[in-house]
């Protein structure tokens, strides 16, 4: 457990310090969750000067897309050295940010054999009823997923993962090289479908943040869900 500890700390120091090096300004707070296969970290009070200049004048878009750039010019160099602290190997990364509220999610995936992770969903709560209520806002908004999978990594955060997700159009527009006209659409009505599935009256908490992000090419989408536990 101190092991643990260790590297969580070890790693909210260092992303805390790639930001400020990179941005001029820091997260006021980085949550990490290591719970294998996944790796989540959430940022809190992240919105750099210059970004919240931008912001003022309604340029939101051009704040994510500049942002989105440095942090991929970043992933290699972040993905080799969370890799050492935490003794992993990370086959995948994915970003997203909640400008409106300065926060954000960094996403790590460590392998595709998602039945190695081991935290357990609460036995007081359904799991299954929550998948389920997953694949109805999904069929909803888009199609049937699939694979629906859901995973409570500790009491603060959850991670939602869907393969098959995407339907005809946004495969051909996917091949055609569009993929972030694809996010920029698909990225509000993935927020909207889950807000209106009103998942809170199925755990136990407060959902504080919700992220989503996309592997295009693997068709296949995921979502963290960052939740304020109850008193």
């Amino acid at each position: 457990m101190e092991e643990t500890r260790t590297e969580h700390g070890e790693i909210a120091g260092y992303i805390g310090k790639l930001i400020r090096d990179n941005f001029g300004k820091g997260p006021t707070s980085v949550y990490v969750t290591l719970e294998h296969p996944f790796l989540v970290i959430h940022l809190r009070d992240f919105l750099a000067p210059m970004e919240a200049i931008l912001m003022d004048q309604g340029e939101h878009k051009r704040v994510e897309e500049t942002r989105d750039l440095l942090f991929g010019q970043l992933q290699t160099e972040m993905r080799a050295q969370l890799e050492v602290i935490a003794g992993v190997t990370i086959r995948e990364m994915y970003f997203d940010w909640d400008l409106q509220q300065k926060r954000g999610v960094i996403l790590g995936v460590m392998s595709e054999d998602t039945s190695e992770c081991e935290a357990q969903w609460p036995a007081h709560l359904n799991h299954q009823k929550f998948n389920d209520k997953v694949i109805e806002l999904s069929k909803w908004g888009q199609k049937v997923p699939a694979t629906t999978e859901s995973f409570w990594l500790n009491d603060r955060t959850i991670v939602i993962k869907r393969t098959g997700v995407f339907v005809e159009i946004e495969k051909e527009l996917i091949q055609a090289g569009y993929t972030n006209e694809l996010k920029e659409v698909k990225k509000p009505l993935e927020l909207r479908m889950i807000h209106r599935a009103s998942l809170e009256t199925l755990i136990d908490g407060k959902i504080t943040g919700t992220f989503v992000a996309w592997h295009f090419t693997g068709d296949k989408g995921y979502a963290v869900l960052i939740v304020q536990p109850k008193k």
